[in-house]
């Protein structure tokens, strides 16, 4: 089972298909009771509305098209954890429409909108960031200005992250055998490791169900050649990628094709010849357009998506990574991926990633997987107390939350509906007293067995 590492220790017991088990066998009973919790009724951020987020910098300064999607139950945000430039060079529309057509938002901390920027809706936060407008000559919009992260028309919750990055497969290891693909030819590759893919002018590479590596995919000079994809193909690359203008990339549109880069900005020996990315190294990833682009999604966690116009017909990915950067000033159309491929990982262990302390007392928690079969309790401890792995049944504080005094708004946030600072008050606790929140899995009923807890260690709780 998978927690946040950054975030919390884990003591765990139970396994993945139980409590898997448990949660379908939630879902199905609220379903026969013709009641569907409030797990649909909190607005909050959600992986599956981002067509961009990235970690640092979020950069279209035009001309660049967003179109709205037009299918139901998702969006086309553009989110960063960090700052977002809009405009600058050519008109910039995010989206199409705008500002009329609202249902795609710029969403950062930190928003800079410059010459040429059609925006409908933005969202920054006025207490940690800063919205510079320094348009002097086309900017249209935003319709609507949000200031708060946390409290906005998108997300209720309280809590400014947005959503965590898809899982990424670990440390990539290349094989030790080159893939050359000469002008005009063509090849097969069936999956396995690799050192680099080389494709010429007019080359075809066909990439069959399953998964690849290499070291650094090439596709160069420029000049019409195809990668054509079964579906469910990963590709996994150690350093970057260069695909070249006038390529296709996923013509057929097969479904369930990933692209993750681990790789950060850099020369690598001069072999990178990529435009630079966002601090003026080549970038990690670059496709230089004038083709078709359709993948599920592409992650790089470590260096810069960049991507240049013109779009023939519009990209239809999502695009997760450090940073995403538009490089020329020809016009890049981008449409949201009609996939959400990501949701596949099994259901993950209980574990906290966030609270807020509300004035009357009570507890907002942030987190993942909690229902009433993976939390028997929210239990609070003293900073020094004793943790003994399948050991541990309750805080020591004697001011445990139990399951029963759990709201449980979504699958990633649950309230307290008792105050937990006076429950801590009644157990002598006083003002300036400091505590750690865990949570304790249920009793395996099969077994007998303790189910383990998941201690939040990044945060402490101070009693006002």
């Amino acid at each position: 089972m998978k927690v946040n590492q950054a975030r919390s220790t884990d003591f765990l017991k139970g396994t993945r298909q139980n409590v898997f088990r448990g949660l379908l066998a939630l879902l199905t009973l609220a379903v026969l009771l013709g009641f569907i919790p409030s797990i649909s009724q909190a607005a909050e951020y959600k992986l599956e509305d981002f067509m961009i987020l990235v970690d640092d910098q979020l950069i279209i300064r035009g001309a660049a098209d967003v179109n709205a999607y037009t299918g139901a139950g998702r969006r086309t945000d553009l989110g960063s954890r960090y700052f977002a430039e809009i405009g600058g060079k050519a008109r910039c529309r995010i989206p199409v429409g705008a500002p009329t057509v609202a249902d795609v938002a710029v969403i950062a901390p930190n928003i800079r909108l410059g010459n040429f920027a059609a925006v409908s809706h933005i969202i920054y936060d006025a207490a940690t960031g800063s919205y510079l407008d320094v348009a002097t000559a086309g900017r249209i919009g935003p319709d609507l200005l949000e200031i708060d992260m946390g409290n906005n028309s998108l997300n209720d919750t309280g809590f400014k992250d947005l959503p965590a990055f898809p899982a990424f497969p670990g440390a990539i290891v290349p094989g030790l055998v080159d893939v050359v693909i000469p002008s005009g030819g063509s090849q097969v590759v069936p999956p396995g490791a690799y050192r680099d893919l080389f494709v010429g002018f007019k080359g075809k590479v066909y990439l069959q169900s399953g998964v690849y590596t290499f070291r650094r995919i090439i596709f160069y000079p420029s000049g019409e050649y195809n990668v054509f994809f079964e579906n469910n193909t990963e590709v996994r690359v150690k350093e970057f990628v260069t695909f070249s203008e006038y390529g296709n990339v996923n013509p057929t549109m097969a479904t369930d094709v990933i692209l993750y880069v681990e790789g950060a900005d850099g020369s690598y020996g001069g072999a990178n010849k990529n435009p630079v990315g966002v601090y003026g190294e080549p970038a990690a990833f670059y496709y230089a357009g004038d083709g078709h682009f359709c993948l599920c999604f592409v992650y790089v966690p470590n260096g810069t998506i960049g991507l240049r116009g013109k779009s023939q017909p519009p990209h239809v990915t999502q695009w997760f990574g450090l940073s995403f950067l538009e490089v020329s000033t020809l016009r890049i159309s981008l449409n949201q991926s009609t996939e959400t491929c990501y949701v596949r990982p099994g259901i993950e262990c209980a574990c906290i990633t966030d609270f807020i302390l509300k004035s009357d007392g009570t507890l907002q928690v942030k987190g993942v997987n909690f229902s009433e079969e993976t939390v028997e309790r929210l239990a609070i401890f003293t900073p020094n107390a004793p943790l003994v792995a399948g050991g541990v049944t309750s805080g020591n504080t004697a001011s445990d939350q139990l399951q029963a005094n759990l709201t449980f708004v979504s699958l990633d946030r649950f309230d307290t509906q008792n105050s937990v600072v006076a429950a801590l008050n009644a157990a002598g606790y006083v003002s300036g007293d400091e505590f750690l929140l865990g949570i304790i899995y249920p009793i395996d009923l099969k077994t007998g067995n303790i189910g383990g807890y998941c201690i939040f260690t990044d945060k402490t709780l101070a009693l006002p």
